[in-house]
């Protein structure tokens, strides 16, 4: 099970007020948190013939000096980070964040300053790509209506480690564009001074030029975390030994992977099979593996699948590529490691899926994984399958987002009129006469509307039985239907009334949405969210 049947899953949900945050748990229990990953590396588990403590040195010393020397390639890295300090992870994919997203960064980075550790963000560049444009606010205050803006022309949904630019105009011209569409609000956005530090990474994908561009500024910023590429993470020895536990022992894996899946929507009441992901497939002697596979040839995403052979585990795309790894009852880890570097050396890429990302980061790498919402959410799931696979809860996770709204007024709070003047809507129909004292009624109206009433009353007044039900309910109904009718004019002024609440409650929600990319928000507006939110954590 995931919780236990007196536990209830946290809450997560993202703060309404603008700059609110959220810490789950709170934000000065992290560092005790943290400080149990540490617990990891005296569990008796082994990783491919390795203790887990020597996986987990081996894993920290390699992924950080990999994560130094990429930085290192455009920006002052920070310090070299030591693998035997406590080590916070973050990561996300290489899009253009909100703020709340983005804060996870800054997080990292001061709890890691607090344990006198390191921090990491991984760049999920492994998963797709599945647009290019993100939204800005249009039209005028009082109508507004979000517009896609394009940052590049849209392709296939292959992954961010391989898409390249397709519309060099569409991609140079991004940042003018996002002044442009900015301006009618007010706003000088970040895109201004922010864009040419993107267009600067020429021959960089995309994904990774989007991400060195607001890596560099978080340094100028003061953070301190280090960043690497999850399609560097992918190539790494220690991942590779990870994959290969997992395939030697797949069929294992997909029982307690589906296991954990369909616990978690029993829990959280969902019935969409597809969150927080889908099952793993099994088809004959195939089992569906949590990773993808692609090739440079052919960069179209393919669940990896695996089956044994005798001593050997045979892994396919169910396409073109198939491969054979020596992964027998003694687990010949070591030689099979060899053959994925051979197989990536040969243009095939295998690479973890959502669920196996956060795992194999905070099974090999993490003290603290500090996700957003979802990914917290969806973690509970991460941490049943590793129960029940390796027999342990991998470092433990926190949750960390923030909300901060474009500096533009918003329309007056519509939801209680739109509560008042629906509850009227109602009134008018079943107590009409409550309303009459507002109505604009000519004498006669006047005295029809007494009529009605005292009929109204007489019949309530009437007490109900099996002979009179039906002429009691019909009277009272026609004596609201007939002073409804009379006030046709008060009915119009609150539908209208409602209505203009709707709309202003619309143009609040899109000139007040907290998923604007960073990049449309005023520099100092957004550098001081994210810098100063140890000091406004509750």
């Amino acid at each position: 099970m995931l919780l236990s049947p007196t536990e209830r899953p946290p809450t997560y949900r993202a703060p309404a007020d603008d700059g609110g945050l959220l810490s789950v748990p709170a934000w000065d229990e992290l560092p005790a948190l943290a400080q149990q990953g540490a617990l990891l590396d005296a569990a008796p588990v082994e990783i491919g013939g390795v203790s887990l403590g020597e996986f987990r040195r081996q894993a920290k010393a390699e992924l950080a000096l990999l994560a130094h020397e990429y930085v290192a390639e455009y920006a002052d890295a920070p310090a070299r980070l030591d693998p035997a300090a406590p080590i916070v992870v973050a990561g996300h994919q290489p899009e253009l964040i909100h703020a709340g997203v983005w804060l996870k960064n800054f997080a990292a980075s001061e709890l890691a300053g607090r344990l006198g550790g390191g921090a990491i963000n991984l760049v999920i560049d492994s998963d797709a790509a599945h647009g290019a444009t993100i939204r800005v606010p249009a039209g005028d205050p009082a109508t507004p209506r979000f517009e896609l803006l394009p940052f590049d022309a849209p392709c296939e949904p292959i992954a961010w480690e391989e898409r390249r630019v397709i519309d060099a105009a569409t991609w140079q011209s991004f940042g003018a564009r996002a002044v442009e569409a900015m301006r009618p609000w007010g706003v000088d956005p970040l895109a201004r001074t922010w864009w040419p530090t993107v267009l600067a990474s020429r021959g960089t994908p995309p994904g990774l030029a989007l991400a060195q561009a607001r890596h560099a500024l978080e340094i100028e910023w003061g953070a301190r975390t280090l960043e690497l590429p999850q399609s560097a993470v992918g190539r790494s020895h220690s991942f590779r030994r990870f994959a290969c536990v997992l395939l030697a022992e797949l069929p294992r894996l997909v029982a307690a992977y589906n296991g954990a899946l369909a616990e978690f929507r029993r829990i959280h009441r969902i019935r969409n099979h597809a969150h927080p992901a889908p099952n793993l497939a099994t088809d004959g002697r195939w089992f569906e593996a949590p990773f993808w596979s692609w090739s440079t040839s052919d960069p179209t995403r393919r669940p990896l699948f695996a089956r044994r052979i005798g001593d050997e585990v045979e892994i396919a795309d169910r396409g073109r590529f198939v491969q054979r790894l020596p992964l027998g009852g003694s687990g010949d880890c070591d030689t099979a490691i060899d053959v994925l570097a051979a197989c990536e050396a040969r243009g095939v890429k295998i690479r973890s899926r959502a669920l196996a990302t956060t795992l194999f980061a905070r099974l090999a790498l993490a003290d603290l994984f500090i996700h957003g919402i979802g990914g917290a959410r969806y973690d509970e799931a991460t941490d049943a399958i590793s129960r029940e696979f390796f027999g342990l809860t991998p470092a433990p996770y926190a949750a960390m987002t923030g909300t901060l709204r474009l500096p533009i007024p918003l329309p007056r709070e519509a939801d209680a009129e739109i509560n008042t003047r629906r509850r009227d809507l109602r009134d008018l129909r079943f107590h009409p006469e409550r309303f009459l004292a507002g109505a604009d009624l000519d004498a006669e109206g006047d005295r029809v509307a007494a009529v009605l009433v005292a009929e109204k009353r007489r019949w309530i007044a009437a007490e109900k039985s099996p002979a009179n039900a039906r002429a009691r309910h019909l009277g009272i109904e026609g004596a609201n239907q007939a002073l409804a009718a009379l006030l046709a004019d008060v009915r119009g002024r609150t539908t209208a009334s409602r209505e203009a609440a709707r709309q202003r409650a619309r143009a609040g929600a899109i000139l007040g949405s907290r998923e604007y990319a960073f990049c449309l928000f005023p520099h100092d507006r957004l550098q001081q969210f994210l810098l100063d939110f140890p000091r406004r954590l509750p």
